[in-house]
């Protein structure tokens, strides 16, 4: 089962004039559609990203795909929150890289 990690991202975009669209009114533009986005129905060959509801306009992610054995297998520690961070103190994992 191979871990997938994606992210949604947004380059430079031009208007109809071809000047810059300021990033941070797509930003707000981006924000204001209340799209939200997971990972689902991963196998070894094949994964899909799910949007929370259809797209008004194109939407851009970057992904990252590999396979690990038992992937999932974290033991012990204990989670800490620090500012708007969450630590895990003392936590030992194991995975093995295909």
């Amino acid at each position: 089962m191979p871990i997938v990690a994606a992210n949604m991202v947004f380059d430079e975009e031009k208007n109809a004039q071809d000047q810059l669209i300021d990033p941070k009114e797509k930003d707000r533009r981006i924000a204001a559609l209340g799209v939200s986005y997971f990972v689902s129905s991963r196998n070894k060959n094949s994964f899909v990203i799910v949007l929370s509801k259809p797209a008004s306009e194109d939407m851009n992610f970057s992904w990252i795909a590999f396979a690990v054995d038992d992937p999932n297998k974290f033991e012990g520690g204990e989670q800490v929150i620090l500012g708007n961070d969450l630590i895990q103190q003392g936590a030992t994992s194991s995975a093995t890289i295909n």
